[in-house]
């Protein structure tokens, strides 16, 4: 009998100035979270794409992940096109940090609760003062929209996309594997 393989696509945006360490961190994770599931004898797989911002296509993605940025020249910025077409991805929303201000100017923050990272707390409400914020959060899942907080929050992030696509248990070896903690923890420390 043959056992048909869940596949979740995650969209990983490579946008100007964000930060490469995530971008490949995430893809990593992600192949190592495959390996945990293979293990485990989970029938799901978790596929990274990285993507740039000027290069979307109709395809859509179980989860799209907008990393950390170094600078915030783009973030403030963004491209009318890459807005679009988060407008019209039907999966998981995510972000890290300064990819916060991407998904608010998107549009698609509406009756959300978001994080982002501390330091840019002020920032975001003057931007953004109809959408919640809980800078003292460093993982806010909302289902349809999941944000982290601070730069390094894409591991948060990404063991979070584990536990939701694969299942806790897998994330919870891959944080053993890795050596992160995958308990409940805060900015505001």
């Amino acid at each position: 009998m043959t056992i048909s393989m869940k596949t979740h696509r995650i969209g990983i945006m490579a946008y100007p100035q964000s930060l490469r360490s995530a971008v490949y961190g995430l893809i990593d994770m992600l192949a190592l979270a495959n390996e945990v599931c293979a293990q485990q004898a989970f029938d799901v797989r978790v596929e990274p794409v990285e993507r740039s911002a000027s290069t979307q296509s109709r395809q859509r993605f179980s989860a799209v992940v907008l990393p950390p940025a170094r600078d915030p020249t783009y973030y403030l910025a963004p491209e009318p096109a890459l807005l679009r077409w988060l407008q019209r991805q039907r999966g998981v929303l995510c972000s890290a940090c300064a990819g916060a201000f991407i998904l608010a100017e998107a549009g698609v923050l509406e009756g959300c609760t978001v994080t982002t990272h501390w330091g840019l707390e002020d920032t975001f409400r003057v931007r953004f003062p109809e959408i919640r914020l809980n800078t003292n959060a460093i993982l806010i899942n909302q289902e349809r929209v999941i944000t982290a907080g601070g730069m390094m929050s894409w591991l948060d992030l990404g063991l979070e996309l584990v536990a939701h696509f694969a299942s806790p248990l897998v994330m919870r070896q891959l944080g053993k594997f890795l050596v992160i903690d995958t308990g409940a923890r805060q900015q505001r420390y």
